[in-house]
């Protein structure tokens, strides 16, 4: 690794200067905390392998964002990665235009329940009004429960 480009943390992107190199196997970052000596921060690390692993290891670690005791590991300068999720926003908001949903999701009100939004779209799907409403209220009273 060269002096000219700088380590930052793989979990939040924080600079590193303070940490010595090598790397020890307890260093930390000192913005999230996040153990250095994983993975997700080797120059060995590729997510588009089955093992996510180029060096040819007969133990590779599973738990790839915690701290292992791999001999390969080399710090990378570039193991902070900013998460794009532009195409996937794009996706769907083609399939929402598709099926005809509002963009941004089920239409939750401000101050309204994730069930209470469920249940107004469930009501609004099947045109209950009234006494179809009240099927679908749970009885409380003892009969209700299987009870006598």
């Amino acid at each position: 690794m060269s002096n000219d480009e700088p380590l930052l943390c793989w979990n939040c992107g924080g600079g590193l200067e303070s940490i010595p190199v090598p790397v020890s196997r307890t260093a930390y970052c000192p913005g999230c905390r996040a153990d250095l000596h994983v993975c997700r921060m080797c120059k060995e690390f590729d997510k588009k392998l089955a093992d996510q692993c180029r060096a040819e290891l007969e133990d590779v670690p599973h738990e790839k964002q915690r701290a292992n005791f791999c001999d390969y590991f080399s710090p990378s300068p570039n193991a902070y990665v900013v998460d794009d999720d532009s195409q996937a926003r794009a996706a769907r908001a083609e399939l929402d235009a598709l099926f005809g949903v509002e963009s941004g999701g089920a239409g939750q009100a401000p101050g309204e329940s994730k069930a209470d939004a469920a249940r107004r779209e469930l009501e609004a799907l099947f045109g209950m009004d009234g006494e179809e409403k009240k099927t679908l209220t749970p009885d409380p009273s003892p009969r209700g429960r299987g009870e006598k």
